[in-house]
């Protein structure tokens, strides 16, 4: 198992000096922030629309198969 870096210890490297002296955890990050926002959008975008057309393609196999939709990016789950 890999490790993951939470949030605030993504924005502390980025928010590193030219020497790698870290600004501190609880300093501004507002270039980060814009970064992080915009990322988070883009990929709530594009659940939405593949979220949206796989529904759809499940909701008729359903009707048809009698299949159980399964969520392929909930932790556990497997289709």
């Amino acid at each position: 198992m890999s490790y993951t870096p939470a949030t605030e210890e993504v924005r502390a490297v980025y928010n590193q000096d030219e020497f790698g002296n870290p600004a501190g955890l609880n300093d501004p990050c507002p270039e980060f922030d814009r970064w992080l926002a915009e990322h988070d959008r883009q990929v709530a975008e594009k659940a939405w629309d593949d979220g949206l057309a796989d529904g759809r393609d499940r909701w008729m196999d359903s009707r048809e198969f009698g299949d159980k939709p399964v969520n392929p990016y909930r932790k556990g789950e497997t289709e």
